[in-house]
């Protein structure tokens, strides 16, 4: 099995070149891109896969491209997102 870090790494080099580019093509968060090449959290095995694919075909980054000013923390209309409300169950 391969060093999961290294696989970011290597997809991040084979399609855009930067932590924040390739968040932007994972719609993800920069730091959540960051924390995952430092070590500091598990990247999600979705994630490994999509970053197989993308080393092997990087021209696929492109598709995945959203808008540059597109935000994660915001909703369509450029409204923040709604945060999760705790489940009143627990």
């Amino acid at each position: 099995m391969t060093d999961p870090q290294a696989e970011l790494r290597h997809a991040i080099s084979a399609t855009t070149g930067s932590a924040r580019a390739f968040a932007v093509v994972i719609d993800s968060h920069e730091r959540t891109v960051r924390r995952w090449l430092a070590g500091d959290r598990a990247i999600p095995g979705p994630v490994l896969q999509l970053c197989r694919l993308l080393t092997a075909r990087p021209s696929l980054a492109r598709l995945l491209r959203v808008s540059p000013t597109h935000d994660p923390r915001r909703d369509a209309d450029g409204q923040p997102a709604r945060q999760r409300q705790p489940d009143p169950r627990v």
